[in-house]
């Protein structure tokens, strides 16, 4: 299944998607927003 971590493709594929690939949606978000948290945390713990 394509990764969806473009906000816009996401929210344009929730309106075909069945609940156990809603579920994945909002899994993969949820992944997308740590990646994003660990980033940030990275790019202030370096000074």
């Amino acid at each position: 299944m394509l990764l969806i971590f473009d906000p816009r493709i996401e929210e344009l594929m929730i309106k075909h998607l069945g609940f156990n690939e809603l579920r994945l949606v909002d899994m993969k978000r949820t992944y997308r927003e740590a990646l994003e948290k660990i980033q940030v945390d990275e790019l202030f713990s370096i000074y």
